[in-house]
């Protein structure tokens, strides 16, 4: 029999008295209220097939199957399947011509439900509502399901701006069409890769779960050429193919650097110094704008910047900018150190280039140099350093109480790794009172001698330039003197610091003094050694000549000697008496005689005490004289400048006194001594004068006249004392005196100047 669904109605369980059954076809009406009475009735999942795939759906039974049911399965209207004798293990199934070999229908009793399964690829226009209808008497019951077909989303179309500046926020969308049937309901998700891993961390945001947005906060650097693709996958579906990919092109500022990149050091007058601002990374790369600054200051708008010949002033500090599309750099940073020896920048006198003495004044010298240096002030006059620094830029000498002496030029010298230099010489000038330049504040003169009085002051004259004087001469000349015009001359210094005397005693030239302290020593067989002490000059150069005789006459001779020692051998054994005569061109004088015994050789007890006693002789002999040499020639040398006479015992300890014109003997050890150095020098002298009735006498009657002198100058008030005897009463005068004279350095020289009676 025919199938129903060609016309043909012979088939089994299909024909009732050759008629065609009322299938019960119903209105377009009809079946759609039946649709939405069952679909309120029942709420059947709808089934979600993937085109091109296989699957069934199933539709649920409002009513149990009983014997007698049977039901249609529709789509769009149309019957797909019959399904009769349902009771039955294999119930009668007929399909539809249009859909046989492409779905099966059956019914699943203990689960109460019918079922299309298909069984070649599903299509698009598989999808739709499919109805089932129970004939079961005395009644119809229907009920549908949906069947969706689902469709791959079509390629998603991802965009994002062409290019980001980094620090910006990008924002990339994603968009894909369903092609699902029926597409209603269906919710595209969105996977987001980036360099094809999920994208993770706090940078990236997704608009909502699965959405179509990405944004990526504050863009770094490093995320230029990052490749970034999405996925559109479909709620109970598939996932699309993956969108095409975009680079991420992130614009940033350059990233410069200064070529050399350390500090440069480079020396004054050097050539040619090139500062390149070298372009580390930059997007874009091209079209940049450089920009120079030093200290501060815009010098330059180009990639390299050359400094040629190397000032003082192109010392400081360099910075390079650049910029492009995205911004400007950071700065790129390099000091550029000029080395050159120290300038003087600064040398002068605080308190003014004139001061009174004790004053206080300070010498500042700083110095303009790349690093510290050592600076030292120079006094150039006493080549004496005063004041030196190590590394540092000045140094300040503070003086606070201004000596004479330091009337100078002063020089500040600078110097350090590169070079030295000095400062044009700075003139001090100490307004000091008159001194005596060589502590002589008494001198005694011989007919025929000059005065040596040298005094340092200042002169000031509007005419010319105030300045320390340390010479200078105020000349009296008298061709002869008459006795009157003897005596005591002063000489006074003044200015507004003060005051300066001398005083100077001139005599006429006289017969030398006699020489005294004769010692004669016989002691080494058939030889006489004689040394004494010569006595004043007085005024012209004195010689001595040794007499000796027995005391009868038989043996006399003369020995003509210019020290103060002579041996005299080959004498025979006896007594001789000497006497010793001091001569110059004025006269002579002799001194006490002496005598002693010469003994033979016979006489010796012992050839080697002979030999002894004369080596001792010898010895004693060289010894005074060489002490002798030495302290006539240290006087002589001190005093050979000047043109007053000293007599060559001068510089002894010693001195005799017999007659009051003799007191400058005692001066003439005192005139070393600066006048500084003679504030501190003491002479403490006795003398009392005894006349031949020995009768004590001075000046105001007094048993002893005590005199304490404590400068130089003050010598003559000994003379004052002494002034009132006459020569021959002054025979028996005796007059000791202590001289000490304690330096700046703290050293005491004491020095014992006599005592004569």
């Amino acid at each position: 029999m025919p199938s129903m669904f060609t016309g043909n109605t012979e088939k089994e369980g299909f024909s009732h008295d050759g008629e065609t059954p009322d299938y019960g076809l119903i209105s377009d009406d009809e079946y759609e209220e039946s649709i939405a009475f069952a679909q309120v009735q029942l709420q059947i999942p709808p089934a979600y097939i993937v085109q091109n795939t296989t699957g069934c759906l199933f539709i649920s039974l409002s009513e149990s199957i009983t014997d007698n049911c049977s039901l249609w399965i529709l789509f769009n209207k149309e019957p797909l399947c019959i399904l009769a004798d349902l009771h039955k293990t294999i119930p009668l199934v007929d399909i539809n011509q249009n859909y046989k070999g492409r779905i099966q229908c059956s019914i699943a009793e203990p689960y109460n439900q019918a079922s299309i399964c298909f069984t070649t690829g599903i299509q698009p226009s598989d999808a739709g509502v499919y109805a089932v209808k129970l004939f079961k008497p005395p009644g119809e019951f229907i009920t549908n399901n949906t069947l969706h077909v689902i469709g791959q989303p079509t390629k998603p179309i991802i965009s994002a701006q062409s290019s980001v500046i980094a620090g910006d926020v990008s924002t990339i969308n994603c968009s894909s069409v369903s092609s699902s049937t029926l597409s209603t309901g269906h919710d595209l998700f969105y996977t987001w890769f980036v360099n094809k891993h999920l994208v993770s961390g706090h940078r990236y945001t997704v608009s909502e779960q699965g959405g179509d947005e990405l944004t990526i906060n504050s863009v770094l650097k490093q995320d230029r050429g990052k490749k970034i693709h999405c996925l559109a996958t479909e709620d109970e579906g598939i996932s699309s193919e993956p969108s095409d990919e975009i680079v991420l092109n992130v614009l940033y500022a350059p990233e410069i650097v200064i070529m050399p990149s350390k500090n440069v050091s480079v020396y004054l007058n050097d050539s040619n110094l090139q500062l390149v601002c070298s372009l580390i990374d930059a997007n874009p790369a091209s079209k940049l704008v450089y920009s120079w600054t030093k200290d501060g200051l815009k010098i330059g708008s180009s990639q390299n910047l050359t400094l040629k010949t190397i000032k003082r002033s192109d010392q400081g500090v360099y910075q390079c900018l650049a910029s492009n599309a995205a911004g400007t750099s950071l700065p790129a940073t390099v000091f550029v150190d000029v080395l050159y020896a120290p300038e003087i920048q600064t040398f002068t006198l605080i308190g003014g280039q004139i001061v009174n003495e004790l004053d206080s004044f300070v010498i500042v010298c700083s110095i303009r140099s790349p690093r510290p240096g050592n600076i030292t002030i120079h006094n150039q006059n006493t080549n004496e350093t005063v004041k030196i620094g190590y590394n540092v830029y000045s140094v300040n000498f503070i003086e606070n109480s201004a000596q004479c002496y330091q009337t100078a030029s002063f020089v500040c010298l600078a110097g350090n790794n590169i070079g030295r230099t000095q400062s044009h010489p700075l003139d001090l000038y100490v307004k000091c009172r008159p001194r005596s330049m060589d502590d002589l504040y008494f001198q005694t003169l011989y007919m025929g001698t000059a005065p040596d009085v040298s005094v340092s002051t200042a002169l000031w004259d509007i005419a010319i330039k105030p300045k320390n004087i340390s010479a200078f001469s105020i000349n009296i000349k008298r061709d002869f003197l008459t006795s009157e015009q003897f005596g005591f001359y002063t000489v006074n210094v003044s200015n507004d610091q003060g005051f300066f005397a001398a005083t100077l005693f001139i005599r006429p030239k006289d017969k030398p003094e006699p020489p005294h302290n004769i010692s004669v020593m016989c002691s080494v067989a058939r030889t006489a050694i004689l040394s004494w002490i010569p006595g004043s000059e007085r005024g012209a150069q004195q010689t001595f000549l040794v007499s000796y005789n027995t005391p009868n006459k038989r043996a006399q001779d003369n020995h003509t000697v210019f020290g103060n020692s002579l041996v005299i051998s080959n004498l025979k054994s006896r007594r001789y008496i000497f006497t010793i005569t001091a001569i110059n061109m004025i006269g002579q004088s002799q001194s006490i005689q002496e005598s002693c015994t010469v003994r033979d050789l016979e006489e010796e007890s012992c050839p080697l005490k002979t030999v002894f006693g004369f080596l001792f002789a010898l010895f004693l002999l060289i010894s005074v004289g060489q002490i002798t040499f030495i302290l006539l020639t240290k006087f002589r040398q001190r005093y050979v400048n000047r043109s007053h006479i000293y007599t060559q015992n001068a510089e002894t300890a010693l001195v005799n006194i017999t007659h009051a014109y003799d007191l400058e003997n005692v001066h003439a050890s005192m005139t070393s001594r600066t006048d500084n150095q003679m504030e501190a020098s003491r002479l403490s002298c006795t003398y009392e004068d005894v006349d031949i009735s020995g009768q004590a006498h001075s000046t105001q009657n007094a048993e002893t006249a005590l005199v304490n002198i404590t400068h130089a100058y003050d010598l003559e008030n000994v003379h004052a004392s002494m002034t009132s005897r006459t020569d021959n009463q002054m025979e028996a005068s005796r007059l000791s005196c202590t001289y000490e004279d304690v330096d700046i350095s703290g050293q005491a020289h004491s020095t014992f100047l006599g005592m004569t009676s």
